[in-house]
């Protein structure tokens, strides 16, 4: 009986050794051959360019806007309004960031003869003063009273940062083409009216 149980014993580890043949030597706990960090992506997944769009034709007449400007002239309000019965149009400077701008980076042919800037205070200013920092355009500088009552005309230079300093106390200023008050004839006390109330947001 011994020996036919050794014999049976030794036919059972045969057969397992046979079925074990293809077995991992590292075990189940070690990595397997074909695992990869990044899948590489099938020709179905690559990526595609997108095409570029033909930039859009500007519509001819319309002009580009002044780059270095943080107000537009098409953007700001206008009034119409008369210095010793002269008729001007006068685009709006009544917060206190448009009057700082004015009528800086402007060129000659962005305004007319007839056209110009005016700038309206809060309040009477008691030592107002005009420059002509980044202001390529020579200027009339007209400083008027509480009453549209012209006090003085100031001449700015292009690019001149001196100051140009009313003699009087001043709630309006108006900046025209240089020339403009002599060829008109103002003096002090020519009258400013405007077509409707303006006054200053700020």
């Amino acid at each position: 009986m011994k020996r036919a149980q050794v014999l049976t014993f030794l036919a059972s580890l045969a057969l397992v050794g046979c079925q074990g043949g293809g077995a991992d030597p590292k075990g189940s706990d070690g990595p397997s051959a074909t695992t990869s960090a990044t899948p590489t992506p099938s020709p179905s997944e690559s990526p595609t360019a997108t095409p570029s769009k033909t930039p859009e034709p500007v519509p001819t007449g319309i002009s580009k806007n002044n780059l270095n400007r943080q107000f537009q002239l098409a953007d700001l309000k206008t009034v119409e309004g008369k210095i010793g019965g002269h008729k001007f149009k006068f685009w709006i400077c009544d917060t206190e960031d448009k009057r700082r701008e004015g009528m800086m980076f402007l060129k000659d042919e962005d305004f007319k003869d007839d056209e110009g800037f005016i700038f309206i205070f809060p309040e009477v200013q008691k030592s107002a003063s005009f420059w002509m920092h980044n202001t390529f355009v020579p200027l009339d500088i007209c400083y008027f009273d509480k009453d549209g009552r012209l006090l003085n005309v100031g001449h700015g230079k292009p690019m001149d940062e001196t100051g140009i300093p009313a003699d009087g106390d001043v709630l309006s200023v108006v900046e025209l083409r240089a020339g403009t008050a002599d060829k008109l004839g103002f003096e002090k006390g020519t009258k400013l009216e405007l077509s409707k109330p303006v006054k200053a947001t700020e």
